[in-house]
């Protein structure tokens, strides 16, 4: 079914899979799964745009030279992956809290099944235990990755860790974008939020009664503290959960910067790219003095050492 702005509810389809005959099952998908899309749907969106950046930072591995052209061509665009496609095992990790004194169920649950007594809703409570609680959580997260992806952006160039994840142990490039691209996402009716990313010790707490702006933060947009250094960035957008190239104007693209270790026919490909896009191009080398990774603006005829290795 579609809602009145025309955006597509899968809720039915989602319910096929989570359904069962068991009544406590229908409802809280139900309360999961209709607040979780139909609330988000309606009300996410401008609501966690980020503020103050002045640059982002993406970072890319380079399969094939086909990739060059399409990331920072005459046409660019930046990458979206659905979360499951992500190189965190805990992503979207969250532990789910069903307060059952909450009015909001028994609300619920009248309304979804009218013809049901009061001895019924304590049945109901009765039958949610721990494990229907985290089977839940694991089933609206399984279904939050099929259904939105996000892309990530850090606010730094210069992370040597970055490079050897990302860029496949800094054979690839990392590109600059404008912080304008941000009212860009904003503009498309894909789009849901925006936010940094938080570093807590332990998954964050999502109560099934507390606001749907509230839920959205905390499943999309936290990560565990090991992750703290990429200073992460996120934007998110319904996708059904499937990997998508987003185009955008040239104009937001501000530079392409090679890794150390970048191959010849991929530097080279960047190098033509950028030279006829305009685009400010700059090589990476670990050939310092220090740990830090340094940047030199390209010059046709230069040549420097980029990396020992």
């Amino acid at each position: 079914m579609k809602s009145s702005d025309g955006n597509l509810l899968i809720l039915s389809e989602i319910s096929m899979k989570l359904v069962s005959d068991n009544p406590i099952h229908r409802f809280y998908t139900f309360l999961g799964v209709y607040r979780c899309i139909l609330c988000l749907y309606k009300q996410v969106g401008c609501n966690f745009r980020i503020s103050n950046l002045k640059t982002m930072f993406k970072y890319y591995k380079i399969p094939d030279l086909d990739l060059i052209d399409k990331l920072i061509g005459s046409n660019p665009s930046i990458k979206f992956s659905p979360a499951y496609d992500l190189n965190d095992p805990f992503e979207l990790k969250f532990n789910l809290k069903i307060d059952l004194n909450s009015k909001i169920h028994k609300e619920l649950f009248f309304k979804k099944f009218p013809n049901k007594n009061s001895e019924d809703f304590e049945i109901w409570k009765n039958g949610v235990t721990d494990n229907f609680v985290w089977y839940t959580a694991q089933e609206l997260r399984k279904d939050f990755a099929n259904i939105y992806s996000l892309t990530c952006f850090s606010e730094n160039n210069e992370n040597n860790l970055m490079w050897s994840h990302y860029t496949d142990n800094h054979k690839g490039i990392c590109v600059e974008y404008s912080n304008e691209i941000l009212d860009f996402f904003k503009s498309k009716k894909t789009f849901l939020a925006s936010k940094r990313v938080e570093y807590p010790e332990s998954p964050p707490m999502v109560d099934s009664a507390e606001k749907i702006e509230s839920q959205i933060v905390k499943i999309f947009f936290n990560k565990q503290a090991e992750w703290k250094y990429e200073n992460e960035y996120r934007v998110l957008i319904r996708s059904e959960g499937k990997t998508e190239f987003i185009n955008f104007s040239p104009k937001l693209l501000k530079s392409v910067f090679i890794g150390s270790k970048c191959k010849s026919e991929i530097s080279n490909k960047v190098i033509e790219i950028c030279k006829k896009q305009n685009v400010k191009l700059y090589h990476a080398s670990t050939m310092g003095k220090s740990y830090k990774i340094e940047f030199k603006e390209y010059k046709e005829g230069t040549f420097f050492m980029k990396s020992f290795w």
